[in-house]
């Protein structure tokens, strides 16, 4: 399990690659008072408060993959998918597809899936919802010798999509991945429309604070990225026979946490054996609690759903587990 915001990145393996990610937040409430004097700054926190001063962003993820064998770039994608398959109808799926194009504008060949049914189909032919894009539609592309991830000068090493998006994407066409070569992306085109931490619609006219549960269903968000191998000719579906993982990830605020039944899944899903220990399940159920320590972002008061205010801090706002592999 890991935090937003901290000093290292998450490790994930694959045949594909080796992959490194951080998720970074916009902390809540105002920059935590200076230390006492004599006392020792936390040194594994990331400066969050400094980092996103000044950005319209809310969040940003940031992939690195060193790969183990040569893959075609625009096979690489990254997609969010909810744990479990909302039934929609079709006004539904439509306003799924609405708001997706509204929170990412600027991004090219989205995959957008509602998911299919399951019923009367083989497992191997059920696709999962899920909003898609290629790696390549990144907002930063650092090429050269990888940096930390969370290296203070990570914003301004190489491209970024915002300074000029044409020749971002020229440069992005002539990508290749390799084995042996480290590429790094930075993520955060559809931040401003998602507010993560209040687990809602931030920015997006008519459903601003509109609660994530509407379009993901209850947490936790899963992140992932995959290779996506070709497919019939007219059968364009990201079907799971198809995809090989490099990451997955579930993913939530600390202020709407899963309930316990879904930890309960959660946590067999992240054991190896199926099982958790009692040492993995007492650090879990340690992380539910939502901290106010003294290296935490000072505790604000939000009023959750049910109408009970909680506290809560910008360092606990993610949990990750890693999910089954393939």
């Amino acid at each position: 399990m890991a935090r937003s915001n901290g000093s290292e990145a998450m490790f994930f393996d694959s045949e594909v690659a080796s992959v490194h990610v951080v998720l970074l937040h916009r902390p809540m409430g105002p920059h935590p008072a200076e230390p006492r004097h004599g006392a020792e700054p936390h040194p594994a926190a990331f400066d969050s408060h400094a980092y996103f001063e000044g950005k319209k962003r809310l969040w940003e993820v940031r992939i690195q993959c060193t790969f183990k064998k040569a893959m075609p770039p625009h096979s690489m994608r990254i997609a969010t998918q909810p744990f479990e398959r909302q039934p929609l109808g079709q006004a539904g799926v439509q306003l799924h597809r609405w708001l997706v194009k509204m929170a990412g504008p600027a991004m090219r060949g989205i995959h957008h899936s509602p998911g299919d049914d399951p019923r009367g189909r083989a497992e191997s032919d059920v696709e999962q919802p899920m909003v898609s894009i290629p790696l390549v539609e990144c907002d930063q592309y650092i090429p050269e010798a990888p940096p930390s991830l969370v290296d203070a000068s990570f914003p301004k090493l190489g491209l970024t999509k915002a300074r000029d998006p044409q020749a971002f994407r020229r440069n992005m066409a002539q990508v290749t991945f390799e084995a042996g070569e480290t590429h790094t992306f930075g993520f955060w085109g559809p931040s401003r429309a998602v507010d993560l931490l209040g687990w809602q619609v931030a920015s997006i006219p008519m459903f601003q604070g509109v609660s994530l549960d509407t379009v993901n269903g209850k947490p936790p968000l899963y992140l992932t990225v995959y290779s996506l191998s070709p497919g019939e000719e007219r059968d364009r579906r990201h079907l799971p026979s198809r995809m090989q993982v490099l990451l997955k990830a579930a993913v939530w605020s600390s202020l709407y946490p899963p309930s316990p039944r879904r930890m309960d899944e959660l946590r067999s899903l992240a054991s190896p054996e199926g099982t958790p220990t009692r040492a993995e399940r007492r650090r879990t159920e340690s992380c539910m609690h939502i901290p106010t320590t003294p290296d935490c972002v000072p505790a604000v008061q939000l009023r959750r759903s049910h109408g009970r205010p909680e506290p809560g801090c910008a360092c606990g706002v993610w949990r990750l587990f890693s999910g089954r592999r393939g």
